[in-house]
């Protein structure tokens, strides 16, 4: 039997902007919160908010404008 793989997510260009510094309670809520890049859109970035992490606009990378 073939052993089982570990697939770690892709992250996602640039990197996150600070934190606001506030803190909530802390409950995991999967349409609000996130654990990976790859469950954001491809221009944001799972990054810590608070006592978890959310999806933010990732900065750091330069989109060329369409020709």
């Amino acid at each position: 039997m073939a052993a089982a793989r570990t697939v770690k997510p892709r992250d996602h260009l640039g990197f996150c902007p600070p934190s606001s510094g506030l803190a909530g309670i802390c409950v995991f809520d999967p349409d609000r919160n996130c654990i990976y890049d790859s469950e954001c859109a491809s221009d944001y970035k799972c990054c810590s908010e608070g006592c978890g992490k959310i999806c933010k606009r990732a900065l750091g990378i330069n989109i060329l404008p369409s020709q």
